[in-house]
């Protein structure tokens, strides 16, 4: 029985281009008339597609990005340790198609790529043998633009001898428009998979489906007027040009997903699901029917930036799914508001009023009234949407203006500094609410003592005010959560409420001015593409400063870690000597969201200095 196997497609078509792939990078993307997207069929279902990685290996190579992930020790050492093997593979590569890996990637591999893969039709999807039918498991197509007709030739002939003295396999040619191509059978346990290859100029062919073959024949094949319009690609599709506008245009490789092309395939996965998993997978089916498509870019150069979004039709969204993106989108102030300086910070926005809004309309109608509801929904709309925290380091004791009495407990802490901060709804006009502001004075030092009382023994929080301008700093001593002789510090504004680690900590923040905030640092914004937006949540860490306050208190770090995990200090070392190895394979790292009505993209961003 001929089947079409995934897996044998993928074996094949990608062994050698693995062997010869000494590292990936950078290179020119887009889906021009003379890329190998013009010949992928329009109805792929994923596509990976990637131009130009073998002329800028080399750029990549002289990168310090590079230069640190070859010296990194679990690297190197699986590196030195696979010498052998490797070097083995590449001789016998070498030896049966008469080229070396470097060379096969240098000038077929490395040129450009597309590696294209098809849902299973019913026919397929019924030709599995046991269990229920997998959803991707149909026909695949690779495509290789050699830099040279004769080398990818060359190429073919020499895997079609590798295969010739095989009992198992089966070779024939067959013609389609004026074009031959190979294929290949291969009889193994009473099954019967084929391959098809071919090449025409420098466009090198290999797909498991006779059908698909003739497919791409006609579309790279010279045009005759006499003949049918040249076949509908993927390069016309309007969802492939939107996700490639969606994408980094410095992306090295673009991956696509067509989600409508994978409905089928899926119902039929849910129609064959147990009762335990046939809920959880119609949930997601209802969700991937709103999804219009999604896509990957990834470009590796002087910076790593990989870039993933998924565009959905907001009218198909199932609820609450609009309540809650449209809580978790829109523009957002706060990262004006985190110092350039910090050593690691997370912030965005999350409408909490709006999320316990679509959590309460799926509760049943019974459950929905109250006043507890009611409370809750009052409280939550004087807060957020945005929140930020983030660490500093150790300010200078100058900074401390208010004396604080010395505790006979207190133990010499980290030198880190942290602060958190979300915040302050303005009352609209028109709205029966007072003013944040107002309510968050009053109810935070409530909370605080309140959190005291209902623990046995603990004594009372000491609450302290002073004045900073035109706002009200509140010390906080004593209080349970507090480590001994720490002294954390508040202060609500009009905008926001922030609680930091001191009261040095809520100065700096009342006082950064816009030029030393992080919304304009050039570390942050290098790592933010522009086709992303602005980012509605974002995770950033300055690795470089992590580093240095690691050597600088090494002591102080290793007792820590030694006292809060109950280990000897030797080995509490040994882990922040491996935790600084990985600090050292970038400066910073920036992950990054841009959510709205139609759109969640995300992307991650690493840099090095030199």
């Amino acid at each position: 029985m001929k089947r079409h196997s995934v897996l044998l497609f993928a074996v094949s078509a990608l062994v050698v281009l693995v062997l010869a792939l000494p590292a990936v990078a950078q290179g020119t993307p887009g889906a021009a008339a003379d890329t190998l997207v013009r010949l992928v069929p329009d109805d792929a279902g994923l596509v990976v597609h990637a131009e130009g990685l073998a002329d800028r290996l080399e750029a990549f190579k002289k990168t310090p990005l590079f230069s640190r992930l070859k010296a990194f020790p679990p690297l190197r050492a699986w590196r030195d340790a696979q010498q052998a093997e490797l070097a083995s593979a590449s001789a016998q590569i070498s030896q049966a198609l008469g080229a070396t890996p470097e060379e096969l990637w240098e000038h077929v591999f490395g040129q450009e790529l597309v590696l294209a893969v098809w849902p299973p039709d019913e026919e397929i999807a019924a030709g599995e043998k046991t269990g229920p039918p997998a959803p991707i498991s149909g026909p695949g197509l690779l495509l290789v633009r050699a830099d040279s007709a004769q080398r990818l030739t060359r190429l073919i002939d020499a895997v079609s001898r590798l295969q010739a003295g095989d009992e198992r396999t089966e070779w024939r040619e067959a013609t389609h428009r004026g074009v031959k191509y190979r294929e290949l059978t291969v009889r193994a346990d009473g099954n019967e998979e084929s391959l098809f290859l071919c090449s025409v100029d420098r466009v090198g062919i290999l797909t498991n489906d006779d059908r698909l073959m003739r497919r791409v024949v006609e579309a790279v094949a010279p045009p005759k007027a006499e003949l049918i319009d040249r076949p509908a690609t993927l390069d016309g599709l309007p969802a492939y040009r939107a996700c490639l506008a969606d994408l980094p245009a410095s992306a090295t490789i673009h991956v696509f997903v067509s989600a409508r092309r994978w409905d089928e395939s899926l119902r039929r996965d849910v129609a064959s699901a147990s009762p335990a998993e046939r809920g959880e997978k119609e949930g997601f089916f209802r969700f991937w029917q709103s999804v219009e498509y999604g896509g990957l870019g990834l470009e590796i150069g002087d910076r790593v930036l990989l870039q993933g979004v998924v565009r959905m039709a907001p009218e198909r969204l199932p609820p609450p799914l609009p309540q809650v993106l449209a809580s978790f989108s829109g523009e957002t102030a706060i990262v004006e508001r985190i110092p350039a300086s910090c050593l690691a910070a997370v912030a965005g926005r999350c409408d909490l009023a709006g999320l316990f809004h679509a959590a309460r309309t799926m509760a049943p109608p019974e459950e929905r009234r109250g006043g507890a509801w009611d409370l809750v929904d009052r409280f939550l709309k004087l807060v957020g949407p945005d929140f930020a925290a983030y660490l500093t380091a150790d300010e200078p004791p100058a900074s401390q203006a208010t004396p604080v009495e010395p505790q006979p407990t207190a133990k010499r802490s980290l030198p880190l500094r942290w602060m958190v901060g979300i915040g302050v709804r303005r009352r609209e006009p028109g709205e029966n609410l007072p003013p944040g502001k107002d309510v968050l004075e009053t109810l935070v030092p409530l909370s605080l003592q309140m959190t005291s009382l209902l623990r046995d023994g603990t004594p009372l929080a000491r609450l302290r005010t002073i004045a900073h301008g035109d706002h009200r700093l509140t010390l906080v001593e004593n209080w349970w959560l507090l480590p001994p002789g720490a002294v954390a510090a508040y202060v609500v504004t009009t905008d926001y409420l922030w609680a930091g680690a001191s009261e040095a900590t809520i100065r700096a923040a009342l006082e950064l001015r816009a030029e030393d905030s992080l919304a304009g640092a050039n570390r942050f914004r290098g790592l933010v593409d522009k086709t992303l937006g602005e980012p509605t949540h974002l995770l950033y860490a300055d690795l470089a400063a992590m580093r240095r306050l690691l050597a600088e208190h090494k002591e102080a770090f290793v007792a820590a870690v030694a006292e809060a995990r109950g280990i000897p200090p030797d080995r509490a070392e040994r882990g922040l000597a491996q935790l600084a190895s990985i600090l050292e394979l970038a400066d910073t790292v920036v992950a990054s969201m841009h959510v709205d009505e139609r759109r969640v993209s995300v992307a991650l961003g690493v840099s090095a200095q030199p």
